[in-house]
């Protein structure tokens, strides 16, 4: 174990020793700056008038271009060595972390196995469930009586609210029939009056 663990610690000084930050900090930098002065040249073209053309310096934009060219596969290969690298080492820590869970497992499988205590845990956590089983089935039949009562109370309420309402719509309609009747007999009274 100890020499997968100093194989990645040896991977990652290599990956530091390969790679030194400086340089490519450096070579960003000079390529950032190369594209910043293409820019300027884009920017300080003189515009031809009516068009969206500008005039450029083809010699200046060459050179940029190229300076450019020769820089930007320096820093994509420095990129894909990194990447490549952190990637191996990524693997050899997973390889060395899963070796080590896996050796942890069976050395606690050892000694839980070998333990009469976790007989007697074992034999404690099955009479545990059996009575947190059988409390839950109590609940659960508790529950559904409990559910059952309140709906044969709601279905009651319902009925009798429902009884309620029919005999005050009776009421009410009963009261408009006898004004309406009032109101026609009103009505019948002044016609006559108007034919006469």
């Amino acid at each position: 174990m100890l020499s997968k663990e100093s194989q990645v610690n040896q991977e990652t000084t290599e990956f530091k020793e390969q790679e030194p930050l400086s340089e490519i900090c450096e070579q960003n930098l000079s390529l950032a700056k190369e594209l910043e002065q293409l820019e300027t040249l884009l920017a300080d073209g003189v515009k031809v008038p009516l068009t969206e053309l500008i005039i450029l310096d083809r010699e200046q934009l060459l050179e940029k271009l190229d300076l450019i060219k020769t820089k930007l596969p320096l820093l994509l290969a420095h990129a894909q060595d990194i990447l490549n690298n952190e990637r191996e080492i990524i693997r050899s820590a997973e390889s060395y972390a899963h070796n080590l869970i896996k050796s942890a497992e069976e050395r606690a499988a050892q000694i839980l196995s070998k333990s009469a205590l976790v007989r007697e845990a074992e034999l404690e956590a099955s009479k545990i469930m059996f009575r947190v089983h059988k409390e839950c089935e109590q609940l659960r039949q508790k529950n559904q009586a409990e559910m059952e009562h309140l709906r044969e109370t709601t279905l009651a309420e319902c009925q009798t609210i429902q009884v309620g309402s029919d005999r005050y719509a009776d009421a009410v309609l009963g009261n408009l029939e006898q004004e309406l009747g009032n109101i026609l007999a009103v009505i019948r009274n002044g016609r006559q009056q108007l034919n006469r």
